[in-house]
């Protein structure tokens, strides 16, 4: 009974520790990313942002290297409308919320593709879309025109 017992709490024990290590092996392999500058990890140049070097997955940040790219989606976002364009590309594939700034003022662009995309962009921030189940409104009936019948 005792080597049951005992076989039993080295099953659980077993066990305990594989999750244990499951659970911490991705947080040491996205740290061990974000520290490893050989890995691509480095901070974007002004010439390639991070959205762009990166590809379609999108890689945690450290805070100095969102303050970069921030900086620099700026700066192309004052330069004129080709960089306006191209900057406003660049934030809708990062989808970060630190873009919402420039996204909303995107929106009130001259250009109706900046627009478009900066609409676009937005579209990720927004919460679920509710229907509204109101009764229909009487219509307004204005004073002054139709008096009112007399009883």
């Amino acid at each position: 009974m005792k080597t049951l017992l005992l076989a039993g709490l080295g099953i659980v024990f077993l066990i305990g520790a594989v999750l244990l290590y499951q659970r911490w092996w991705p947080l040491r392999k996205q740290t061990r990313a974000i520290a490893d500058p050989v890995q691509g990890n480095s901070p974007p140049s002004p010439g390639q942002p991070a959205a762009v070097q990166r590809g379609d997955q999108p890689q945690p940040m450290v805070p100095q290297q969102r303050r970069q790219m921030l900086r620099y989606l700026k700066s192309a976002y004052n330069q004129g409308p080709n960089a306006r364009l191209a900057a406003m590309k660049e934030m809708v594939t990062w989808g970060h919320p630190a873009c919402l700034p420039l996204l909303r003022r995107g929106l009130r662009d001259a250009d109706l593709r900046v627009v478009g995309l900066a609409a676009r962009g937005l579209e990720r921030f927004r919460g679920p879309r509710q229907r509204l189940n109101h009764p229909p409104r009487r219509s307004h009936r204005p004073r002054g025109r139709h008096p009112s019948p007399h009883v």
